[in-house]
């Protein structure tokens, strides 16, 4: 079901004539009743009205019931006025988001397997070094080539995107002027 607008809304311009119209108080009241039964605001009836605040519209609508005020505004409209009662206009939709890039299941698959190897690598070792080094041009081809981001490697491994985000610092596929120990280039690494 389409939502309607709460704020900000006006009554057209054909019931604020209806206001003009009327010299009678209780059906005044009455057809400020019925519109505010739709859904319109107070302000929005106050403002067709003209001469009352949003206030006084409260407080004259609150003075009678909607049965009587359906009668009152029915013979009414029999005299001379029609007494539209408009519909609230809807809200325009909101646009769906884009979705976001996701990496290729078969890159997701081999960065899953090769994780575990890839975070046994500590500092000049040899032992798992060649998957630390395939996990990280993975990584790199999954955020350049298939266009996902980083947050969202990071999600799916389980991982912090800080954690990543240095990865790829210190195996050269990104720069950063950040002094801290977590960006210290690998030592004893081909070039890429």
């Amino acid at each position: 079901m389409p939502k309607t607008l709460k704020r900000g809304i006006e009554l057209p311009e054909e019931v604020a004539d209806q206001f003009m119209m009327t010299d009678d108080m209780d059906v005044r009241d009455a057809y400020m009743r019925l519109l505010r039964d739709k859904g319109w605001t107070l302000q929005s009836i106050a403002d067709a009205v003209g001469d009352i605040s949003r206030e006084r519209a409260r407080q004259c609508i609150e003075g009678i019931g909607s049965r009587k005020a359906a009668k009152i505004v029915e013979e009414a409209r029999n005299r001379r006025n029609k007494f539209v009662i408009p519909d609230l206009p809807l809200a325009p939709e909101k646009p769906k988001p884009e979705p976001k890039p996701e990496p290729k299941p078969e890159t997701l698959e081999k960065l899953r397997e090769l994780q575990p190897k890839a975070f046994e690598v500590r500092y000049k070792h040899t032992k798992y070094r060649k998957e630390a080094e395939q996990y990280t041009k993975l990584l790199w081809k999954a955020h350049k080539v298939e266009g996902v981001s980083v947050y969202r490697l990071a999600q799916l491994l389980g991982v912090t995107h800080g954690a990543l985000q240095s990865r790829l610092v210190r195996y050269g596929y990104k720069t950063t002027k950040g002094k801290s120990n977590a960006y210290t280039a690998v030592k004893y690494r081909k070039s890429r």
